[in-house]
């Protein structure tokens, strides 16, 4: 959504949707999300995840409404689902405008996938991503003060950064974040010691025993198949289904080598990482049982360093630039030009908005941060980033339909399109030393949380943005 995308707080749980004539029943349901607004929620609607359902059924031909509440009212009330194919979110979303239409709504502006109406005291806005496993559609009803104060805000929706002080937890890293199972799992240094914590708003974390890992930093962590997997820099692994509770693996196919990059998709988890320059990279189902993957033709002597998952394919990303794409996790395809060149760093990719966005650097003692970004994984663009402020950039995620990018010195900086950058001030909270860095962002449960290295305050932090 172009002109209100700072208004699209929340991103829907896969549903769908056998689509049929436009009906009383979904005409109804539209008006019952409407009505919702500014009021308290109906005792009838269920509470998941932090959201409010007037219906929620995981069933093939169920639509459904939820709402997001602020203080004892509803800010936002949504109605959507999740599709197969592109053509299929066009004919929602137009079944949804005329529906809106018959209601005497005004178009402000907008097309048959994409719009913006209002009524009286009301806007609504519709939405439409995907994530790899289908196209998210919604139309959302707010108040107009809502809307305006949202589209005032700029790139953070008027919500600024806080600080959680974990260094009890982690001293002087906490290097990756991940979300599921409704919470956030934390992982990186503690006195020279694994260190790991989860939360489940991203505010209060509990520390966990990590002795599944040694005394070794925890590098990679990634969420899938009801469980999270996460892996250090001496080849040691575990996994948990509640990010508490750690199970050793027995063989995670990397020796004593350092497992940089964990993802999730097509059933799978991928994990990447080197040994001395060397890249190497394991496949699991269940991430307890892995096999090992030959990329030596694809990555050489390039340690690989972040992995993706979307558009039904892998992405993975070395040093020097190399790039590869799998649908499979163990055929791997090299990209013939990623837009990173030989002596860059790549530190992360991410899936979002129908694209990938690839962050990193060029290690020359500039710092200068470079990102690229690509619908198919295969051909990139590299996107312009003198107007984000960012230097070397080792941390991005997507949520809230923008991505968010950052880095060494604490500097950040957001985007809808991963191609252009808006910085965004966050030196308070991050600062701005060359010893302090953002190491990772993830987003859930309505907010970023990022985790960084804060030399003036002597330890690893972690900082939270809610929607």
């Amino acid at each position: 959504m172009k002109k209100l995308s700072l208004v699209l707080l929340l991103w829907l749980s896969a549903f769908c949707l056998v689509f049929g004539q436009v009906s009383s029943a979904k005409r109804t349901l539209f008006n019952e999300a409407n009505n919702t607004i500014g009021k308290r929620v109906p005792s009838s609607w269920k509470e998941n995840d932090g959201l409010f359902y007037k219906s929620l059924n995981f069933a093939v031909g169920v639509e459904y409404s939820a709402v997001q509440v602020k203080g004892n009212l509803v800010e936002l009330a949504i109605v959507g689902c999740v599709l197969a194919n592109k053509s299929d979110q066009a004919k929602w979303l137009k079944e949804s405008y005329d529906t809106l239409i018959a209601d005497k709504w005004a178009l402000v502006s907008g097309n048959a996938d994409d719009f913006i109406l209002s009524k009286s005291d009301r806007y609504v806005t519709s939405s439409a991503s995907n994530d790899g496993s289908g196209f998210t559609v919604s139309v959302v009803f707010m108040t107009k003060s809502t809307a305006e104060s949202a589209a005032a805000g700029g790139n953070t929706g008027g919500k600024t950064w806080t600080a959680v002080d974990v260094r009890s937890i982690f001293y002087p890293y906490v290097n990756v974040i991940a979300y599921g199972n409704n919470k956030f799992v934390a992982a990186g240094w503690k006195d020279r010691n694994a260190g790991m914590a989860y939360s489940a708003d991203g505010i209060t974390w509990t520390a966990v025993s990590v002795s599944k890992f040694d005394d070794t930093n925890i590098n990679a962590i990634a969420y899938g198949n009801n469980r999270f997997v996460a892996g250090n820099s001496n080849g040691k692994m575990a996994y948990s289904t509640n990010g508490s509770t750690w199970t050793a693996v027995s063989d995670a196919k990397f020796g004593t080598s350092a497992i940089k990059a964990i993802a999730y998709g097509n059933n799978r988890f991928v994990a990447g990482g080197y040994d001395g320059n060397i890249g190497r990279m394991a496949t699991s189902t269940n991430g307890s049982t892995w096999t090992a993957v030959d990329v030596s033709k694809i990555f050489g002597t390039s340690g690989i360093s972040a992995i993706a998952y979307g558009n039904n394919r892998f992405v993975a990303g070395a040093s020097g630039g190399k790039m590869a794409t799998s649908t499979d996790g163990t055929n791997w395809t090299a990209v013939s030009d990623s837009k990173f060149v030989k002596g860059d760093f790549l530190n992360a990719i991410v899936y979002g908005n129908n694209r990938f966005v690839a962050v990193g650097y060029n290690d020359d003692n500039s710092y200068i941060g470079k990102i690229a970004t690509s619908t198919d994984g295969i051909t990139w663009a590299a996107a312009d980033v003198s107007k984000s402020g960012l230097g070397a950039i080792f941390s991005i995620a997507y949520g809230n339909n923008k991505f968010v990018a950052a880095g060494l010195r604490g500097k950040m900086a957001t985007s809808t399109d991963g191609t252009n950058w808006t910085a965004v001030d966050v030196s308070k909270i991050f600062g701005t030393d060359n010893e302090s860095q953002i190491n990772a962002i993830a987003y859930g449960n309505n907010k970023f949380v990022a985790c960084y290295s804060y030399k003036d305050d002597n330890g690893g932090k972690i900082a939270y943005l809610p929607d």
